[in-house]
């Protein structure tokens, strides 16, 4: 029974923590790590899933118009097969769950059938609007984590300030503003190709 008692501890324990545990620590810079076996294990990685991004901000659209544009951005690399955010979705109500930090990087590869997974959340989104221009700052942070051994290959975190001289142009200023957070998140990623301009806000 002490066993048992102390192994459900542990778990209990660990699902409480996991979350804080991938993205901590964290700073107010702009910093970006790649590990040491980044090659090899991105070498094994077929298939790429972006999971649903955590929102820190006031801006409830924040967090979906990030993962959209990194679903787009590694589309643009011919070689990854990239979920799509509809099947992620599906498949993580399918398979009931509601939070992504309570099960384990190896658990979701095997029930998404991926083997790179993308973390994130944007921790920054402030607009900013007068008669003759306005700006949006914005802030976030991504992991790539490769699932079989639920170690993260890649981090970044990323600030970008974002002004637009049409006036009260918030829209175009709030969709240049994350095409920019999303093409400076991946701006070290080793891949073969640039990444594309984000087109649009969905």
């Amino acid at each position: 029974m002490k066993k048992l008692y102390f192994a459900t501890v542990a778990i209990l324990i660990f699902l409480s923590t996991y979350s804080h545990a991938l993205f901590a620590p964290s700073s107010g810079k702009n910093v970006t790590t790649v590990s040491g076996n980044f090659k090899q294990a991105n070498a094994a990685i077929k298939v790429l899933a972006v999971l649903p991004m955590d929102n820190e901000t006031s801006k409830e659209e924040a967090g979906e118009w990030l993962r959209n544009a990194l679903i787009e951005g590694f589309e643009s690399y011919s070689f990854y097969l990239i979920l799509s955010q509809e099947t992620i979705d599906a498949k993580l109500k399918e398979a009931n769950i509601t939070d992504i930090y309570s099960c384990s990087p190896q658990k979701l590869g095997e029930i998404l059938g991926a083997e790179g997974l993308v973390y994130g959340r944007i921790t920054l989104f402030k607009e900013s609007v007068n008669i003759v221009s306005a700006s949006v700052r914005t802030g976030a942070r991504i992991q790539v984590v490769y699932a079989p051994t639920g170690g993260v290959i890649y981090d970044s975190q990323q600030f970008d300030n974002t002004k637009s001289l049409t006036p009260g142009g918030i829209i175009f200023a709030s969709i240049e503003a994350i095409r920019n957070l999303r093409n400076n998140l991946l701006k070290k990623y080793p891949l073969k190709k640039k990444v594309e301009t984000y087109k649009r806000v969905r």
